[in-house]
């Protein structure tokens, strides 16, 4: 975890990047204005779309990619998650890769029918989202090669900028469904507490 690139260097990438440089790793954060990115973390200005622009990346041993979509159509995910994957893996081709973290999403499930979903669940998505997630995540591990793949499968992020259902119920504005409706949510410091030890593990779970 030496060397890390986090591709796609956003609130949740920054989050994490930061974690890791203070655990000691030297962490490059990739997008394609990285003039905001945290101090700690060295700015690589590359965009995923362009594989002329990813060219010159650093020999890291540790990728994570967690990029968001331009808009939320299967164009933009398929672009983000599909294509811009497989352009920074190509780029990587040669690099001492040990492994490479996938943020991925629980929308690759899709049951609504009051099952219990866990990682062991079939993977039957429904939407769009979900299954370019799930194209991503087999991209990548059909990929590996001498690395290993670890795939997250996050539920909605919540936190700083994203706390509309927190505020919702706070007012009163509970939802009120039936049959009831289970979801689930993630905070965004959790979420990139759970990357750094991901990372951190001799052996993580795939």
């Amino acid at each position: 975890m030496s060397e890390v690139l986090i591709a796609g260097c956003g609130d949740l990438g920054a989050a994490a990047g930061s974690l890791l440089a203070a655990a000691g790793a030297r962490v490059w954060g990739l997008r394609r204005d990285p003039s905001a990115l945290p101090g700690a973390l060295e700015p690589l200005a590359a965009d995923l779309l362009r594989p002329a622009t990813l060219r010159r990346l650093p020999p890291v041993s540790t990728l994570v990619y967690c990029p968001t979509p331009a808009q939320h159509t299967e164009a933009a995910y398929r672009d983000t998650y599909v294509a811009g994957l497989r352009h920074l893996l190509a780029a990587l081709e040669g690099a001492p890769l040990e492994r490479a973290l996938l943020v991925s999403s629980t929308s690759v499930y899709g049951q609504d029918d009051g099952r219990r979903v866990d990682e062991d669940s079939p993977c039957e998505p429904r939407g769009f989202s979900g299954r370019v997630m799930l194209e991503a995540e087999h991209t990548l591990c059909s990929a590996a090669r001498g690395w290993t793949p670890i795939v997250l499968r996050l539920a909605g992020i919540y936190g700083p900028g994203r706390t509309r259902l927190i505020a919702r119920a706070a007012a009163g504005g509970a939802v009120q469904r039936d049959p009831v409706y289970w979801t689930n949510r993630i905070h965004r410091d959790d979420a990139a507490a759970l990357i750094a030890h991901l990372l951190g593990r001799d052996r993580p779970p795939p």
